[in-house]
């Protein structure tokens, strides 16, 4: 495995965690403490996040065969990296901060079938090949940041991303977005992204310093216009940094589901304002889910 630096300038933040957590992180691979150790230690969500292997429970919701070729982008903290890394042939993870693809190195240095790319530029890198599948995990919602570009709207941003990218699929292949709905339950009841952002931010801001939320609506319109004619929807709980259950369109939750039961966490700095499992009850219930 080894990390290629294509059009790498500088380091292009693309969302609000901080450098202290790469540096907490990298401190944490340096040091080659048990998985174990730092989840009971570090009750940090930011790090139970990082380092919890419930991320594999979406991944697992899909249909994958192994014989195929994934692109990641961005490939972040290496989480992720991995998962895909034991699904698929081999994998190509692209990162825009330095020091998250040395992080994401460090982490998967065991595994020949991965490639990292460092870039300042997601759009101009050129790519040796064409994939059969590219996820796109916590992208849309940073797109501005992701693309240095301030000033145009994130939708618009977020088609010209997907148009790009579309372009590099095989025939029959997929793009998977890995996003946060900005009306899930957790935001209602008043969970943060991170520590100086606002409760309910997700929700009301059109736009934040990064780019912005999407409804499932919002997110369906960008999808047309970029021009996928397919989509299918996943829906997971609580979220997609720490999932416990995973529904889709054929398998949605009954009022008496036992799954609606999951593993729920928040931040030291949210003000909950009501019970997530409770309210998702009712809404299941009412057949509003």
């Amino acid at each position: 495995m080894q990390i290629i630096y294509d059009s790498y300038e500088k380091d292009n933040i693309y969302d609000g965690q901080s450098v202290l957590l790469e540096e907490k992180v990298a401190e944490y691979i340096k040091q080659e403490k048990n998985l174990s150790d730092i989840l009971n230690e570090d009750y940090d969500s930011s790090i139970q996040n990082i380092f919890s292997k419930r991320a594999e429970n979406v991944i697992n919701a899909l249909d994958i065969d192994s014989e195929t070729h994934c692109l990641e982008l961005l490939g972040r903290f290496g989480t992720f990296t991995r998962i895909l890394s034991d699904k698929y042939k081999s994998i190509t993870t692209v990162e825009t901060i330095k020091q998250r693809a040395e992080i994401n190195y460090s982490r998967n240095i065991d595994k020949t079938n991965i490639e990292i790319i460092c870039t300042s530029d997601v759009l101009s890198l050129k790519y040796s090949r064409k994939f059969d599948t590219i996820f796109m995990i916590n992208v849309l919602e940073n797109v501005n940041a992701l693309l240095n570009d301030y000033t145009s709207s994130s939708d618009n941003l977020c088609v010209k991303l997907l148009e790009r990218y579309k372009k590099l699929l095989n025939p029959g292949g997929k793009i998977i977005i890995v996003t946060n709905n900005k009306l899930s339950i957790k935001y209602l009841s008043g969970a943060k992204e991170y520590e100086k952002q606002n409760s309910y931010s997700p929700i009301s801001s059109n736009q934040y310093m990064y780019g912005r939320y999407f409804s499932k609506n919002e997110l369906n319109g960008i999808i047309e216009k970029s021009g996928f004619e397919k989509s299918k929807y996943y829906y997971v709980l609580p979220d997609i940094y720490c999932p416990s259950v995973v529904y889709s369109d054929e398998y949605l939750p009954s009022k008496d589901a036992s799954k609606l039961n999951y593993n729920i966490y928040y931040n030291s700095f949210d003000t909950v304002v009501f019970s997530e499992i409770e309210a998702i009850k009712e809404i299941t219930k009412a057949r509003i889910f």
